[in-house]
């Protein structure tokens, strides 16, 4: 995929990488999932009156409905998984990046990981935010994502590796 630098709409000094074990929609094995969140202090990019401007957010986000990612972010990505890739979707003409299953191939539904409340990464409470896998990457990232979160519940709580 080309990286077009124009279209970035979100961007860190340094970012985490999510991991938790979840169970295929499709086969029902317990596969890895992958997630990523800025920490506070990231940019957003916003459109104000027709001018387009970067704005600081004073909280994490998680990131879903991912479009693109800077080459350095995606090499960093494949490093911790080879099955968090782009998929072509029904409706829109840009692929974006999404969990695959191990064994099957089968994609995860984003909405399922990412805004179901109790499901993938979007946790209830400490014991389940416990089981996420938190690493830390002390480089730049930017990127576009169609979603994101306001704050990330129980960040605190997930395991660093």
């Amino acid at each position: 995929m080309l990286f077009r630098s124009e279209l970035v709409n979100v961007r860190a000094h340094r970012y985490f990488l999510l991991q938790r074990s979840q169970p295929c929609e499709h086969c029902g094995a317990l596969t890895r999932v992958h997630g990523i969140v800025l920490p506070s202090g990231h940019e957003v990019r916003v459109r104000a009156d027709a001018e387009e401007e970067w704005e600081r957010s004073d909280e994490p986000t998680l990131l879903s409905f991912v479009t693109q990612l800077e080459p350095s972010v995606r090499a960093r990505l494949r490093e911790e998984s080879l099955w968090y890739q782009p998929r072509l979707r029904a409706a829109g003409p840009d692929p974006y990046y999404t969990n695959h299953c191990e064994r099957c191939r089968a994609p995860f539904d984003d909405y399922r990981l990412y805004a179901t409340p109790g499901s993938g990464f979007e946790v209830l409470c400490e014991h389940e935010a416990a089981k996420i896998q938190l690493t830390l990457v002390a480089s730049g990232f930017a990127g576009t994502a169609e979603h994101f979160s306001l704050g990330v519940m129980f960040l605190e709580s997930m395991t660093r590796r």
